[in-house]
């Protein structure tokens, strides 16, 4: 007759418990900032709802800290006042707590990816191993996109630039403070943000802003031509059009030339990826399992 050791069983789950709560210490943590929306539950900390979920499936034990602040309507404050909420509730989460000594990754999708970029760039001691921009605005956005929102139907361009880059727009909503002017001057001249956070001005450079930035590990830009909302889409690989609206890629931007807050040097080091997909709409990357298992969880470690 066979009887079990009960004693050996009992270490054999003791080990796998273990080894399950070693393996979960593998995996950094995971912090995410969402997008712009009018409306709640969108653009708010629920945007992350399957991502951390699928975080959980794949990588148990995990730490994820989907950032709950500027939901839903909040989320068209202006930037300024967000950076500085998102990196003193980064602050708060991460100061004095051993799970992120070791480092942790940061994820941003649309308006949150240009947001977690400035982090990197604002927050004095991050540490950021790998930074995901899913549709991130980095470039900025100028037009219509192919699905407007209603505030942008049946509005030019011209007329839309002449609204967000009052002084009055600048200062109370977020997406004036991407609003990137194609002409370039026009652009330096009115945008009280972006120019900043790149260190286009010549007369306000802040060194820390490159210092800072290029504390990440890597960096990894996602985008698709078919993403329906960003305008024009390759923002997110950090390019945009020039002063006759043709695209103008990333090396030859102004912050990358000058390698104002570090792109260039992030890039030449080996430090920035940049995919292009196919086929995938603005909100899809948030809940698509395939692109998350393909794109994100190897980044995820």
């Amino acid at each position: 007759n066979f009887a079990p050791n009960m004693e050996r069983c009992g270490c054999a789950s003791l080990l796998l418990l273990a080894l399950c709560a070693g393996c979960a210490q593998c995996y950094k943590p995971v912090i995410m900032m969402h997008g712009f929306a009018w409306f709640y539950p969108q653009g708010s900390f629920h945007d992350w709802d399957d991502i951390v979920g699928w975080i959980s499936k794949y990588h148990p034990g995990t730490i994820t800290v989907a950032l709950d602040i500027f939901n839903g309507f909040d989320s068209t404050t202006a930037l300024w006042t967000q950076l500085e909420g998102i990196v003193a509730l980064i602050e708060k989460t991460v100061t004095g707590n051993e799970s992120f000594a070791g480092g942790y990754h940061l994820i941003g999708h649309s308006q949150g990816g240009l947001l977690s970029r400035c982090v990197l760039e604002y927050m004095n001691d991050h540490n950021v191993d790998n930074f995901i921009s899913l549709a991130g605005v980095q470039g900025g956005f100028y037009g219509v996109p192919d699905v407007p929102p209603i505030w942008l139907v049946n509005v030019t361009d011209e007329a839309m630039t002449d609204i967000l880059y009052t002084k009055e727009m600048q200062k109370i909503f977020g997406v004036a403070n991407f609003w990137r002017d194609p002409n370039y001057s026009n652009y330096l001249k009115h945008n009280e943000y972006l120019p900043l956070l790149n260190n286009e001005l010549s007369d306000n450079i802040t060194a820390a802003f490159r210092d800072n930035f290029l504390r990440v590990g890597h960096v990894s830009l996602y985008g698709s031509p078919q993403d329906m909302f960003i305008t024009p889409w390759y923002s997110s690989m950090f390019e945009f059009y020039d002063e006759k609206e043709n695209r103008n890629n990333m090396t030859n931007q102004p912050y990358y030339v000058s390698d104002s807050f570090g792109l260039k040097t992030l890039d030449e080091r080996g430090g920035l990826t940049r995919v292009e997909v196919p086929h995938v709409h603005h909100a899809e990357w948030l809940h698509t399992e395939s692109l998350f298992t393909e794109y994100m969880l190897p980044l995820l470690t």
